[in-house]
């Protein structure tokens, strides 16, 4: 089922196929086209009004959640470009894990864990995620209360908390 999906949404052109050099042979990746890119930057201010107003705490332990999914909302848009910026982000939401990789200040998200130590390794919680996405806080006060841990370079850990106020709370508070 999910193959065929993924045929169509690559032959509707919303996501395009590529085979990752770094990872073994069987692995293949989808990417946002253009048109994907667009399409999910009109869907992400649909998932955070979801997150704001319909969902709770107790709904969060209810739902399917992956780390990736998280990250997603960061690159989605056509705008998914921050200058001046790179590195790897490791991201452990509770037993799902994730990487945002920003090269020439381009994002992209990998699932799993980074094969290379990744410059910051954040760990938190679903209900935390939600929390954020919902704007009910932000990650500096989730890092300050010690709901997410960020190990590894401070810089880093600073401009990925920067990245995460600009893309999720000035981009889409509107």
């Amino acid at each position: 089922l999910l193959a065929t999906r993924m045929r169509q949404l690559e032959s509707d052109g919303i996501v395009q196929r590529r085979l990752p050099v770094d990872q073994p042979s069987s692995t293949v990746l989808y990417e946002l086209t253009d048109a994907g890119r667009e399409l999910a930057g009109a869907t992400i201010p649909l998932a955070v009004w979801g997150a704001r107003h319909q969902m709770d705490d107790a709904d969060v332990d209810r739902e399917a959640f992956r780390a990736e999914w998280a990250l997603g909302v960061l690159v989605a848009g056509s705008d998914a470009v921050v200058p001046d910026a790179e590195g790897v982000y490791e991201f452990h939401v509770d037993d799902s894990v994730a990487c945002l990789h920003i090269r020439n200040g381009r994002m992209s998200v990998r699932t799993g864990p980074n094969a290379t130590p990744a410059d910051v390794v954040i760990r938190t919680t679903r209900k935390v995620v939600a929390a954020i996405a919902g704007q009910r806080t932000t990650i500096a006060e989730a890092i300050a209360d010690g709901e997410v841990a960020a190990d590894g370079d401070p810089a880093a850990a600073t401009r990925f908390a920067a990245i995460v106020d600009e893309r999720i709370f000035s981009r889409l508070r509107a």
